[in-house]
C-alpha cells in the first residue's frame, strides 16, 4: 500500500513544480511588460527630446529608432496584451505558451532599449570628436 502513496507524492511534486514554473513565467511576463510600459511612457519621450535637441536637422534617425518613437502606442498595446494572455493561459496549464509570452516580452523590451541606444552612440561620438 505504500507504493500508491509514493506515486501520488511524485505526481503531486511534479504538479507543484509545473505550477510554480507557470506562475514564474506569468510573473516574468508581467514584470517585463511593466518594464516595457515604463520605457514607453517615460524613456521614449525623454529620448525624443534629446534626439530633437542634439541631432543636426539634416541627420535622420535610424529606422529602428524611428519605429520605436512612432510606434510607441503599439508597444503599449503589446505590453498590456502579454500579461492578459498569460493570465488567460495560466488556467489552461500550457507552460510553453507562457514561456513564449515571457520571451516575447523580453524581446520587446530589448528592441526598445537597443532602438533608443543607437542614436545616443552617434551623439556621444560626435561630441567627443571620434565620429
Amino acid at each position: 500500500m505504500s507504493e500508491p502513496t509514493n506515486i501520488a507524492t511524485a505526481d503531486d511534486t511534479a504538479r507543484d513544480r509545473q505550477r510554480r514554473y507557470r506562475w514564474a513565467m506569468m510573473i516574468g511576463s508581467i514584470g517585463f511588460s511593466i518594464a516595457g510600459l515604463y520605457l514607453t511612457f517615460d524613456i521614449i519621450p525623454q529620448c525624443a527630446v534629446i534626439y530633437h535637441d542634439m541631432l543636426p536637422e539634416n541627420q535622420p534617425l535610424p529606422v529602428v529608432t524611428t519605429l520605436a518613437l512612432q510606434g510607441r502606442w503599439m508597444f503599449v498595446a503589446l505590453a498590456v496584451f502579454w500579461p492578459l494572455a498569460a493570465l488567460r493561459e495560466i488556467r489552461r496549464r500550457t507552460a510553453w505558451f507562457l514561456f513564449a509570452l515571457m520571451t516575447i516580452s523580453v524581446i520587446e523590451v530589448l528592441f526598445i532599449l537597443i532602438a533608443l541606444f543607437i542614436p545616443l552612440v552617434g551623439i556621444i561620438k560626435a561630441m567627443s570628436g571620434t565620429g
